[in-house]
């Protein structure tokens, strides 16, 4: 036991609270309720969005990769099939019954094919509306998929580690990354490249080449992140056999975050490796612009792309985005100071082409663009001071019996007198 806990969970920890409290460990997984707004520019945007746990743990073994490390390379399906992943949406929506946004949180979402297709064929025959799902996934097993099936199963945003041209994690098998990125662009599927440095092989060079060409592929979004040696990883059991992390650095467990170089690498300084990092994010939104804008340009080419679908559920998703990007329209025109000059003008024209394909702004919308610049400013500050960055915190009791008030003051009166310490009947 450590010093300051009774029980330490190990493994997976619904099956380690089911073993605590004696209860069967292999019963089904009821799925808790976890809901959060969705705000941009501080102003409340589309609705909630419900979180659906599918599954724990990853085969794919990256080794620099904790929650691998952690489960020994198994994935634990907390939904074992299809029709199952279908259901846990379905409870959400009987409690929020408009709620059409949904995370599925599952390391490599579609690894597992059968599942895949399982939850394909249940969607097919469901009456469910078009959904928007979100998801992790590899370029190996969104591969297994057309980008039209996934737009069938409601995926519309995907994380996607793009790593480093030379790492050889088995994940990034399968279609190139420009034939996977364009597929699902197209079918308006937005997509999170997530690119690391401070691989051995990586200079300062080759970096600046991997991030060429990684802009040239336009993901929506982007995450740098320095290569870590976590501990209980494959790369860190390398690292430390080879003596090469650093004791100060590493010591510090603040700096475990991805932003941070804890191992002496072969070419490149802890200072040298956090100033490419900062200028890797500065120089993707001098290039591409706004994450969101580049969001609603994937909306688009899907609404455009897709209105002529052959499944009934795919149209009206196309027809879903056609209403998500000429509400988005107030946010361009206010937003043009903000970003650089060439930016700016690729925003005048996608307002221009969203115009075109939507129709001109209402008087309503016309107004609630007078108010976007403010609402930047607003977000600003409250980033600057920290101001409602975290979310509030929430309390769910479960299968307890609730008590009156005269009952809980009881419980409470022998603290208040200073007697719980005096004998056995408090």
């Amino acid at each position: 036991m450590a010093p300051y806990a009774d029980y330490i969970c190990r493994g997976e920890g619904v099956k380690f609270m089911r073993e605590l409290l004696g209860e069967h460990v292999d019963a089904p997984y009821i799925q808790p309720v976890i809901t959060q707004k969705q705000t941009l520019f501080s102003l409340p945007i589309l609705g909630r969005v419900g979180y659906v746990f599918a599954g724990l743990g990853c085969p794919n073994g990256c080794d620099f990769c904790a929650t691998s490390a952690f489960f020994k390379r198994k994935h634990i399906r907390l939904l074992p099939d299809g029709p199952a992943i279908l259901r846990a949406i379905e409870r959400l929506r009987l409690i929020y019954p408009d709620m059409a946004d949904f995370w599925i949180n599952d390391e490599d979402f579609l690894l597992n094919k059968a599942r895949g297709r399982g939850f394909l064929e249940a969607i097919r025959k469901s009456d469910m509306p078009p959904l928007s799902l979100s998801i992790f996934s590899s370029v190996r097993a969104l591969s297994q998929f057309t980008a039209s099936e996934l737009v069938e199963m409601g995926i519309d945003w995907v994380w996607v580690g793009y790593e480093g041209k030379r790492a050889g994690y088995s994940k990034m098998k399968g279609k190139s990354f420009r034939e996977l990125f364009g597929e699902l662009h197209e079918h308006g599927i937005s997509v999170l490249a997530s690119m690391i440095i401070g691989f051995d092989y990586q200079t300062p060079e080759i970096i600046e080449e991997e991030f060429e060409e990684l802009m040239s592929l336009r993901p929506t979004m982007c995450q740098f992140l320095i290569y870590g040696p976590a501990h209980g990883t494959p790369l860190y059991e390398r690292y430390k056999a080879e003596g090469r992390l650093d004791p100060v650095a590493f010591s510090d467990h603040s700096k475990h975050d991805g932003f941070s170089l804890t191992f002496n690498h072969p070419h490149i300084g802890p200072e040298e490796m956090s100033r490419i990092q900062r200028s890797l994010y500065h120089r993707e939104f001098e290039r591409l612009g706004p994450s969101v804008y580049r969001l609603v340009d994937d909306l688009l080419q899907g609404y455009l792309n897709l209105s002529d679908h052959e499944a009934p559920r795919v149209r009206a998703k196309a027809r879903r985005c056609k209403d998500i990007v000429h509400r988005a329209m107030v946010l361009l025109l206010g937003s043009r100071k903000y970003v650089s000059p060439g930016v700016a003008d690729w925003l005048t024209e996608l307002y221009k082409k969203l115009v075109e394909e939507t129709g001109p702004m209402s008087p309503r919308q016309h107004l609630i663009a007078k108010v976007v610049p403010a609402m930047i400013e607003y977000t600003e500050f409250k980033l600057r001071h920290n101001i409602g960055q975290q979310p509030k915190f929430s309390r769910k009791t479960y299968r307890q019996v609730k008590k009156t008030y005269s009952q809980v003051l009881a419980g409470m009166l022998p603290y208040k007198l200073g007697l719980h310490n005096r004998g056995s009947g408090f």
